[in-house]
């Protein structure tokens, strides 16, 4: 898919050697890896170019390289200082989430002020940034890293089929069990709001019966516990929600 993520990860690795340098290093390392992250959106999107799904890549691959280009605008205005790798805790979590199936060393988190992208306060996510603006919860972490998920196994198409789905589906395509109604029954088939915003919901209602609250409690253990349980609205999508998460990590 022409995915290029061991350029975001060398741009970044290379950009957290320069944050540790004295004086102007945190400014520069933030350019180097705004520059490395557009040169991967680039690659990314031309080789989306060559797929069955090129109308939706060539579009999807416009939004992100756009998207890249104010992104390192704003990192030459230092108007992205913020941004950072995951932590090692939000790396445990991805990692107990998504397994091997997300390259974790190419994902940047932009946390707080985001520059012009804080126009709208809602969280999004470009390629293999995410852009938390204010949100703190573990979920809405795990939400936005599957569209780094999306990115990294289906190319840029995933932006405007994303978009798509924001404006086209009604009420809400964050709606994912209105896809079941649809008759779409794997994940796979919901539209992409719908496929992060189930796995959020995984994170935070999937527990033990009777509930035992802990967030993320349905991937604590690898292979999910027989104990716990994926309840909304008084339907059981427990077994949904185990192929769900066989079948995200299973693709490399």
């Amino acid at each position: 898919m022409g995915r290029d993520l061991g350029i975001d990860a060398a741009g970044n690795r290379a950009g957290d050697a320069l944050c540790r340098v004295p004086g102007p290093g945190r400014w520069l390392g933030g350019v180097v890896v705004a520059a490395a992250s557009l040169v991967g959106s680039v690659l990314a999107s031309v080789g989306g170019l060559a797929t069955r799904a090129m109308p939706a890549a060539a579009a999807g691959g416009g939004i992100v390289v756009l998207g890249k280009v104010v992104a390192l605008v704003q990192a030459v205005l230092g108007m992205q200082w913020r941004q950072r790798p995951p932590t090692e805790d939000e790396k445990a979590l991805l990692s107990a989430v998504y397994r091997d199936s997300v390259n974790l060393d190419a994902i940047r988190l932009v946390p707080g002020y985001a520059g012009v992208f804080s126009a709208n306060p809602r969280p999004f996510t470009l390629g293999n940034t995410i852009y938390l603006k204010k949100s703190t919860h573990p979920a809405t972490l795990v939400h936005e890293c599957a569209h780094v998920w999306q990115y990294q196994h289906l190319g840029s198409r995933y932006t405007f089929e994303a978009l798509r789905a924001q404006a086209k589906v009604k009420p809400s395509a964050y709606r994912w069990a209105d896809e079941l109604d649809r008759g779409r029954a794997h994940w796979r088939e919901f539209n992409r709001e719908a496929q992060a915003q189930f796995l959020e919901d995984l994170v935070r209602h999937g527990h033990q019966i009777p509930p035992a609250g802990r967030t993320g409690e349905f991937f604590a253990a690898d292979p999910v516990s027989e104990a716990v349980r994926f309840i909304r609205d008084g339907v059981d999508h427990t077994d949904l929600a185990r192929t769900t998460v066989a079948e995200i990590r299973a693709t490399h």
